[in-house]
C-alpha cells in the first residue's frame, strides 16, 4: 500500500546515493496493519527500477553514524531517481549501532521500495515507532 495509512508511521529521513541526496517519504509499515504481513520500512515518492529477476532483492545493512547503508548482493542493481547503483545509503533513522551488519532485503512496489530486515531489527522498528504512535500497539 502506497502513500498514509492507518498503521504507516512517518519517519523524517532521506536517501543518499554517492553523496546526492534524495528526498523521499518514509513510514515504518506496521504488522497487522494496511496488509502488512509484517513490520518493514517504506520508502515512497520516487522513481524506481531493476534489471533483477525475482521480486524481493538481497541486502546487507551496515550500520553509519547516522543511518545504514544498502547493499544489494548477487550483482543487482537499482535505479533510484536515474542513478543506478547497487549501494544507497538512509540517512536520519538509526536502526544498527556503527559498524553493525544485518541481512535482508529490498522489494519494488509501486511508487518506491521497501526494506524487510531480521527480527531483531524489526523489534527496533517496533520500538521507534512505538514511541511516536503508541496507539497501534494496544
Amino acid at each position: 500500500m502506497t502513500g498514509p495509512a492507518i498503521g504507516k508511521v512517518p519517519i523524517d529521513a532521506y536517501i543518499e546515493i554517492n553523496g546526492i541526496r534524495i528526498d523521499a517519504t518514509f513510514y515504518i509499515h506496521i504488522k497487522g496493519y494496511s496488509l502488512a504481513r509484517v513490520t518493514h520500512l517504506d520508502i515512497e515518492d520516487i522513481s524506481v527500477s531493476t534489471s533483477y529477476q525475482k521480486r524481493l532483492i538481497p541486502a546487507a545493512f551496515i550500520g553509519t553514524v547516522n543511518g545504514f547503508h544498502v547493499i544489494l548482493i548477487r550483482d543487482a542493481k537499482i535505479i533510484i531517481n536515474g542513478i543506478e547503483t547497487r549501494k544507497f545509503t538512509i540517512r536520519g533513522l538509526k536502526l544498527l549501532q556503527y559498524g553493525e551488519k544485518s541481512g535482508g532485503y529490498v522489494g519494488l512496489k509501486e511508487g518506491g521500495i521497501f526494506l524487510g530486515f531480521k527480527k531483531e531489527i524489526i523489534r527496533r522498528l517496533e520500538s521507534i515507532a512505538r514511541k511516536i504512535a503508541p496507539e497501534l500497539f494496544k
